[in-house]
């Protein structure tokens, strides 16, 4: 695993910061949340499909500095976050999620 640089390390420290004003600031936060949203329903049918949730995923952990999951803990991740295993996301369920990476990634 490659290390990251002191550059990099002050970018996540800096993004770090901002999810925890963001997560004091609920307007900021939905104002997030739904450009988020907005990013990866990439056909705009109102839900999070599993590529979509893929690519979220993918660029998330990245932002964060990790490298992306394999496709066994990427479904996984996708069974998780499907909390009525419908075989899709509803925005309040990636809502739920968003928030939740937020604080991991906040507070890790």
């Amino acid at each position: 695993m490659s290390k990251l640089s002191e550059e990099r390390k002050k970018e996540i420290q800096e993004d770090k910061e901002h999810a925890k004003q963001l997560l004091k600031d609920k307007v900021a936060f939905d104002k997030s949340f739904e450009e988020t949203f907005n990013t990866y329903d990439k056909n705009k049918d109102g839900i999070i499909d599993f590529v979509e949730y893929h690519e979220f995923l993918s660029n998330f952990l990245a932002k964060m500095g990790r490298k992306c999951y394999n496709i066994a803990n990427m479904t996984m991740q996708w069974e998780r976050a499907d909390k009525d295993k419908n075989g899709e996301i509803t925005k309040d369920e990636f809502k739920k999620e968003f928030t939740k990476r937020m604080n991991e990634f906040a507070y890790s």
